[in-house]
């Protein structure tokens, strides 16, 4: 916690004090302390918060692809929903909860327990092949968007809400 801070104090400072303006974070939750269990090992769980309002975007799609499963929670931003959405993505919306305070039963749940980590570490290897790190079929589904998007616009139609698979 200590470093996170030490971190904002210095963006505020780069930052002309716009960072420092701001309140920090809630400070990450150190599952494993707080199960009363030993260290996790690295690679086991990831929780995501630190860094609120920003909850995490490349860092969860990495952690992801590698087996690790993350801990989050959704927030009304964008910036607070890249973690959820991408959760939503590999069939885990489980571990996204809608606060603080489910966020830390679900952390410290998973802290206790050994089994459900390897389940979901397996299951998010299985979705290697799934739509979130499917780059090609994303490929197609954003440029038939495109062409949807398109045609409204020459038929003179409005802008409208379009689901990215037709």
């Amino acid at each position: 916690m200590a470093d996170a801070l030490e971190y904002q104090r210095a963006s505020g400072a780069r930052s002309g004090g716009a960072a420092a303006r701001h309140r920090p974070g809630p400070p990450r939750l150190r599952a494993d302390a707080a199960a009363g269990a030993a260290p996790l090992a690295p690679g086991l769980c990831r929780s995501l918060p630190r860094c609120w309002p920003c909850n995490a975007h490349t860092t969860a799609g990495e952690a992801l692809w590698a087996g690790v499963p993350v801990v989050t929670w959704e927030g009304p931003t964008f910036a607070q929903r890249v973690a959820p959405s991408l959760l939503n993505a590999v069939g885990l919306d489980v571990l996204a909860s809608d606060g603080v305070a489910g966020y830390e039963r679900q952390a410290i749940a998973l802290a206790r327990d050994p089994a459900a980590r390897a389940a979901l570490r397996a299951h998010l290897i299985a979705q290697r092949g799934g739509r979130l790190f499917d780059g090609e079929r994303f490929a197609r589904d954003i440029e038939a968007l495109y062409e949807r998007m398109w045609a409204r616009a020459v038929a003179g139609l409005p802008p409208e809400h379009l689901p990215a698979a037709a």
